[in-house]
């Protein structure tokens, strides 16, 4: 530090202790009221926008990891030759509309049950997923078709298209938040899934 730097911080010092007196070293109750008032402004304005910055990130992030259970279901079915589905159902808890899925294999023109869990069925996969769970007040709000009709699932085929019979295409997958902010997923016939 230069010397002027150093003689310029000491003066600043002096300068305040000066005006408080000597063995002065606190802070008056006006000061005090001042920094309250001040973080008390700051927080009031910025939480709620944190807040919300929060819920989309959630929701971006939950659509993200839907777009990318698709895609591992068609990497199964191109990698295995056998077809592959994401199965949605209504959560059992949480609010309307809301959605748990998981991801099943078809084995002899048969899917399994809704009851069959991984230990029963081997072409169970995984567990019932509740986004909510993994991303707080997030959930899959539904899934349909162009036309507007309810999907219960998207089927993948060996070659990596999606071949849900009577769908017309793309199929849209909407997840949402709390507060009402929603993000989507496509998923197209060829196969080709996107979050716009």
């Amino acid at each position: 530090m230069s010397l002027y730097l150093r003689h310029a911080v000491f003066s600043c010092q002096a300068t305040v202790l000066a005006r408080r007196g000597p063995g002065r070293r606190g802070f008056t109750a006006l000061e005090i009221i001042l920094v309250v008032v001040v973080v008390a402004t700051i927080a009031t304005v910025g939480v709620p926008g944190l807040l919300g910055a929060i819920q989309r990130y959630r929701t971006r992030t939950g659509a993200g990891q839907m777009a990318g259970e698709f895609r591992r279901v068609q990497s199964l079915a191109m990698t295995s030759g056998a077809r592959h589905r994401v199965l949605l159902r209504n959560c059992s808890s949480g609010p309307t509309p809301c959605k748990e899925y998981r991801i099943e294999r078809e084995a002899s023109s048969t899917w399994p049950a809704i009851g069959d869990s991984p230990g029963s069925n081997a072409n169970v996969l995984m567990e019932w997923v509740d986004l909510g769970r993994e991303y707080g007040g997030v959930r899959v709000k539904s899934l349909k078709d162009t036309g507007g009709t309810d999907v219960s699932d998207v089927i993948f085929d060996s070659r990596g298209a999606s071949v849900n019979t009577g769908a017309s295409y793309p199929l849209t997958l909407t997840v949402a938040n709390a507060v009402g902010d929603e993000r989507t997923v496509q998923v197209r016939s060829a196969g080709g899934v996107k979050v716009p």
